[in-house]
């Protein structure tokens, strides 16, 4: 049964702007993992802005809001194939819990400077 969806739609210009005027943008929202991923592409603020769209997607699922959460406690993922997943930290785990949402299934895309996100919450 879904518990709950989000979806977040973000400019790729506007991540761009974020991080290059704010020094503790990338480390406060994006993991290492997350940023070396994002750093072997030619335009990186694509992954970028679509993994901060997955994490605001994430807090709509569970309906808390930025507060639910630590940004770095929301990995995304990719398998070999290039699907996305959410890998989490223990405080997104016990939110998880709290709210009986056993998975979280995730769909990103970006095009023409848009990046978009997609998640389902499920019991």
């Amino acid at each position: 049964m879904i518990i709950g969806i989000g979806v977040d739609m973000v400019r790729v210009e506007r991540i761009q702007k974020a991080m290059e005027n704010n020094d503790h943008f990338r480390d406060r929202v994006f993991t290492p993992d997350e940023q070396a991923y994002c750093q072997r592409y030619a335009t990186p603020w694509e992954k970028y802005a679509a993994r901060f769209a997955a994490k605001e997607a994430f807090m709509k699922v569970v309906g808390k809001g930025l507060s639910a959460c630590s940004f770095q406690d929301i990995e995304v993922v990719n398998k070999e194939s290039g699907e996305p997943y959410y890998s989490f930290g223990p405080g997104a785990e016990e939110l998880l819990r709290s709210l009986n949402i056993r998975s979280v299934s995730l769909s990103m895309s970006h095009d023409g400077g848009t990046a978009i996100a997609f998640a389902v919450g499920e019991d």
